[in-house]
């Protein structure tokens, strides 16, 4: 009996802890969503040349895009298109939780489903990106296919390719 009651407190305090952490959550998330929505829809738009305009990401960082006024997922879309709204969502992190000390942006072949467009689209957000603040906005792209190191050579880009 004794070993049941302290299994059952424990039990107790974990579920305790369980919806502590959870409340802390729910609280953190009102101050970040907005924050996050707002700037992942932003970097979305400049990477798809406005096609979307709106991208929500729910609690479990799942996106929805909104495409004249209904909200669709990921699963709706291309793999170009995917990975566009995933970029966007990892630069929105990466710039709300560095705050004001930036990081280097490492992509590692995240450009291998974009088409020339995209390819277009991508170079030109990042090349403006980086020209605010060249020094506190380093974006490292590593990269094996040709293609893709040619046309940020063409963007003005500096690339180290290793084919």
């Amino acid at each position: 009996k004794s070993k049941l009651y302290d299994m059952e407190t424990y039990l107790e305090s974990l579920q305790t802890a369980l919806s502590v952490i959870e409340e802390s959550s729910d609280e953190m998330r009102k101050n970040f969503d907005p924050k996050l929505n707002a700037r992942v829809s932003e970097i979305f738009s400049c990477l798809t040349g406005g096609k979307y305009s709106q991208l929500h990401v729910d609690k479990n960082y799942g996106i929805l895009v909104s495409d004249d006024m209904i909200e669709r997922t990921c699963d709706d879309f291309s793999s170009g298109t995917i990975d566009q709204a995933y970029l966007s969502l990892r630069i929105a992190i990466s710039e709300l939780i560095s705050g004001e000390t930036k990081m280097p942006l490492i992509l590692d072949d995240v450009f291998m489903q974009y088409d020339n467009a995209r390819l277009h689209n991508v170079l030109d957000f990042l090349k403006n990106y980086t020209s605010k603040k060249p020094e506190d906005n380093q974006i490292i792209i590593f990269t094996c296919h040709k293609h893709i190191a040619d046309f940020a050579l063409k963007k003005d880009s500096i690339v180290i390719y290793a084919g």
